[in-house]
């Protein structure tokens, strides 16, 4: 019983052995043998290379600054920035959040558009 145990284990072995190397040659891939004078003998045992992918361009997105790729131009009306005196007091920032920038039932976003208003503030959708 050890005895074909034995055998069988070097059948799998020896087929196993045999596929990883008919693998690796390269051979049977429609090319010609080694040294052979068929198509395949000028461009090398792995086949042509004409089909070969494209360097990736340089910089494929370019960011522009606030994480954005789409330049929309100047924000219209954005005072330009200013440095600030010592002892001056920084502009406030409050930020709203909500999904999307658009009307819903709670009308929020028509709310907060009035608010800015009354207090000449600014505002960024995106």
């Amino acid at each position: 019983m050890m005895a074909a145990t034995k055998r069988i284990a070097l059948g799998v072995m020896t087929t196993v052995l045999v596929a990883v190397l008919a693998g690796c040659s390269g051979a049977g891939s429609g090319g010609s043998a080694p040294g052979g004078s068929g198509a395949g003998a000028e461009k090398g045992a792995h086949g042509a290379k004409e089909n070969a992918p494209q360097a990736a361009p340089k910089n494929a997105v370019k960011l522009i600054g606030d994480g954005s790729t789409a330049f929309t131009g100047a924000q219209p009306k954005m005072p330009a920035a200013q440095r600030l005196a010592p002892g001056q007091k920084p502009p406030q920032f409050v930020v709203f959040s909500w999904d999307g920038a658009g009307e819903d039932s709670q009308k929020l976003f028509s709310h907060f558009r009035g608010v800015a208003k009354k207090y000449n503030a600014s505002m960024t959708y995106f």
